[in-house]
């Protein structure tokens, strides 16, 4: 807002050309939405709706630090009175230490947080149980699963040693976790059902419980892998775009046969047996039309919906990857679904499709995000060769492995990663408002196969910023109209 001298001073950049606001303003954000003004705090990330008046002084005050001392002069000089009351709030909220500013994390304190992280333990692992598919998905970010090699499954001895390693690194915690992916993991069944049998003896031996999710295209589920997945609770989520039409265009057999009619099948069997069920469309280019697919999925049964986009990275878009133009379509969407669900609670009906709860999670706890996942550190990714990868989107690419089964991670490769990535946050602090509320790209997004990290682009940044003015004014109107629906959705 006001920042645009202490920025060309710290970076160099050209200036904006805006009148400066005062200094105690410049990490005030101010945005209109629908008609509604509000101001966020940035460095509290407590935001407010404000007045006109209120609004327009803040983005173009008259005086460079004005006081309450002084609005009695302004009165006289003939400010209207509801500006110096309005001056007298704002006094007031710097003296509660909003609209301050805010200096950037210096190198040393970056190094402590990342050398704190190091000390963490983590307690999940992901398996890439098989680097193979029977599919052909026109998106597939893994080279059809195979993630650039030829295909390969984990033998169960490997997997045996992974989960010995999983138990060894978390001596003293309660609970374990463990995610099969692939390529399709479910290619793999009998090394699962091992992992399976194993892990619980471990478990109940080190008094430990180990809790399963898994990701399956639903092509190879049958009565037995049903009944196998529901008798041990798997967390489960399922890939599927749609209808037939857009199903079978967008995954088909490796054959170039479409998949759609055994995989709904096979998904009406799962959902008969297990009650509730997640589904994970993939947007893409050819269509973001979320609103119409979340009523098909719905009335196909599915009771939970978390739509993911084909986006590419930073540096690279891949023929079905989102454009800028179809994201400003998506955003579109989104304020379709606001409005559905909107309706929907007002006339007492079930929500169930909202993919709001992250964003209205990260409003409500106004936590200071610094890394948003656990890339490197938090959830551990195993190859089917045995080495160990920062993120299973990474899996194959040589710069982001970490170590293996056998030597054990290096806590210096993985230190430089998360130093290296950064790097990219420091950029944030000079030109991004949403910086605590985003906490940064996705790092696989900006991750670049030599092992360095880019700047994401700004369709991205625009479309996140956007998202979050977006979530402030949502996330308003739940807490004035349903607050308890608001409850239910920021509760954890």
């Amino acid at each position: 807002m006001g920042s645009t001298s202490s920025t060309k001073r710290r970076t160099g950049r050209t200036a904006d050309r805006r009148p400066a606001a005062p200094k105690r303003y410049e990490n005030a954000h101010l945005f209109l939405y629908r008609g509604r003004r509000f101001l966020l705090d940035v460095p509290t990330s407590l935001f407010f709706e404000v007045s006109p008046l209120a609004f327009d002084t803040l983005r173009r005050p008259k005086e460079q630090g004005r006081s309450t001392a002084d609005a009695s002069d302004t009165q006289r000089d003939g400010d209207h009175p509801d500006q110096v009351k309005v001056f007298h709030e704002i006094e007031q909220l710097t003296e509660l230490g909003f609209l301050r500013s805010e200096r950037p994390e210096s190198d040393r304190e970056i190094e402590r947080y990342i050398r704190r992280l190091l000390r963490k333990t983590s307690t999940n692992i992901t398996l890439h149980v098989s680097q193979a598919c029977n599919l052909a998905c026109k998106y597939c970010y893994a080279d059809h699963g195979t993630f650039g090699e030829h295909p390969r499954l984990m033998t169960k001895e490997l997997a045996k040693k992974a989960v010995d390693f999983l138990f060894a690194g978390t001596r003293g915690c309660r609970q374990v976790g463990i995610v099969f992916l692939g390529g399709e993991p479910l290619l793999n069944f009998d090394t699962i059902r091992h992992v399976v049998d194993y892990s619980q003896a471990l478990g109940e031996k080190e008094e430990k419980r180990v809790a399963y999710s898994l990701t399956t295209n639903g092509t190879v589920l049958n009565d037995e892998i049903i009944e196998f997945l529901c008798r041990h609770r798997f967390g489960l989520k399922v890939s599927m775009d749609g209808d037939k039409e857009l199903h079978d265009e967008m995954r088909p057999f490796k054959n170039g046969k479409g998949s759609y009619d055994l995989v709904a099948a096979n998904l009406k069997k799962l959902l008969a047996q297990r009650g509730q069920l997640s589904v994970r469309p993939t947007l893409t280019r050819s269509n973001v039309s979320a609103n119409r697919l979340a009523e098909f999925f719905e009335e196909f049964g599915f009771t939970r919906i978390g739509f993911g986009a084909a986006s590419g990275t930073c540096f690279e878009k891949a023929a079905y990857d989102l454009t800028d133009a179809d994201m400003d379509k998506l955003f579109a969407e989104n304020e379709k679904t606001a409005d559905v669900i909107l309706e929907r609670l007002a006339d007492g009906r079930l929500v169930r499709y909202d993919p709001f709860e992250n964003l209205l999670y990260s409003i409500h706890s106004r936590a200071k995000t610094r890394i948003r996942c656990g890339f490197a550190r938090g959830v551990r990714t195993v190859s089917v060769d045995g080495r160990i990868y920062a993120c299973h989107r990474l899996v194959g690419t040589e710069s982001y492995a970490i170590g293996s089964l056998d030597d054990g991670i290096d806590q210096e490769k993985v230190y430089q990663l998360l130093w290296n990535y950064y790097q990219v946050k420091k950029h944030c602090w000079d030109t991004c408002w949403a910086r605590h509320l985003c906490g940064g790209p996705c790092p696989q997004y900006v991750a670049h196969p030599s092992g360095r990290f880019e700047y994401p682009d700004k369709g991205h940044c625009e479309f996140t910023r956007r998202s979050f003015e977006f979530g402030i004014w949502f996330y308003d109107s739940l807490r004035k109209r349903f607050p308890d629906y608001l409850q239910s959705v920021v509760a954890r």
